[in-house]
């Protein structure tokens, strides 16, 4: 049996090339974001620990892990990568490619954390757009000394999203809960509707919209921050869908 590890586009397109091949998997993700409507396919919708992902594997008894969760799914892959290793288990990491040539310049700055980013974009002045997503946030509203005003953030429509924007006191009219990505022309918008001066975001290659982030910022001439991946060793890491799928199947017996 084949995990996927999921939560991201790319995440889905690997699960429906498997489903295409009559191959049965287990999908697993913390949100239910995406939804696949097969018999193949066992999801689980659940924040994975070293327990849980253990019983996961001796149950379902998992034979290779896609791992194709977001680039900044540090903690998952860790473990993952850890299990995979312990359990004699194969291990594949599908990464979406970095978004080429764009370097720092007197609008786009790049930082290797969130304290960094943070530190960047309150030097800035103005209102700033986070599109980092809600597992940063609380880091990011302790390093912006004037957050509950100035601090917008663009996070997915789940209730634990909004809840953890309730708990750091966002208000809700600072709060925009939609799925992206989005495109240029809808980014654009946000900025000049919000007045935004910098727009804080990771660097998820061009699958995760970056390009459109960037493309945006230009035509409002508004200042971008783009928050560096982290530096991982994965024991494998490939960047295309069918030698993924190809590489996954190769290590189960059916």
């Amino acid at each position: 049996m084949i995990l996927v590890l999921g939560g991201t586009s790319e995440s889905r397109d690997i699960v429906q090339e498997l489903i295409q091949k009559n191959i049965p998997l287990v999908y697993a993700a913390t949100t239910r974001i995406i939804d696949i409507q097969s018999d193949l396919v066992t999801q689980i919708t659940a924040r994975l620990t070293v327990v849980t992902l253990e019983d996961l594997v001796h149950s379902q008894n998992i034979q290779c892990i896609v791992d194709a969760t977001h680039p900044f799914a540090t903690e998952i892959t860790t473990l993952a990568i850890d299990m995979a290793k312990s359990k004699s288990v194969q291990y594949i990491r599908f990464e979406r490619e970095i978004l080429e040539n764009v370097n720092s310049n007197d609008y786009i700055t790049k930082a290797d954390s969130i304290e960094k980013a943070a530190s960047i974009c309150q030097n800035n002045g103005g209102n700033i757009l986070s599109v980092v997503g809600t597992r940063l946030l609380p880091l990011l509203c302790s390093n912006i000394l004037d957050f509950k005003n100035n601090l917008f953030v663009r996070v997915l429509p789940v209730s634990s999203s909004l809840a953890t924007c309730e708990e750091l006191g966002i208000h809700p009219s600072h709060i925009i809960a939609m799925q992206g990505p989005f495109d240029s022309d809808f980014n654009l918008y946000l900025l000049n509707k919000l007045a935004i001066n910098t727009m804080l975001t990771k660097e998820s290659g061009d699958r995760g919209g970056l390009s459109a982030k960037i493309d945006a910022c230009k035509a409002a001439k508004c200042k971008l921050v783009i928050l560096n991946r982290p530096k991982m060793d994965y024991p494998q890491k490939l960047t295309s869908l069918e030698e993924c799928v190809h590489a996954a199947t190769q290590h189960i017996t059916r």
